[in-house]
């Protein structure tokens, strides 16, 4: 697991050299304010273990503070407790 900054570091300096797709997995908030809504993408899963993905692009918003919206649950991807 690597630190907050030194993941968001990690992510720009590969978008700034990878000309392709690279797929990441994460429970680091913290990139919802690094990457473009069209880079994210949020599964949601129901209560009876279903799940659905979504393109955070999809959603009809202004997105900003994504990161505080997120965990707002306004994209899903949050747990239900």
């Amino acid at each position: 697991d690597f630190h907050e900054l030194l993941f968001e570091h990690i992510i720009k300096g590969i978008k700034e050299k990878v000309c392709g797709q690279l797929i990441v997995t994460t429970h680091n908030t913290k990139l919802l304010d690094v990457l473009y809504p069209y880079e994210i993408y949020i599964i949601k899963t129901d209560i009876d273990g279903r799940s659905e993905v979504f393109c955070l692009d999809e959603f009809k918003d202004d997105f900003k503070n994504i990161r505080e919206k997120y965990l707002k649950g306004l994209y899903y991807g949050i747990p239900i407790l």
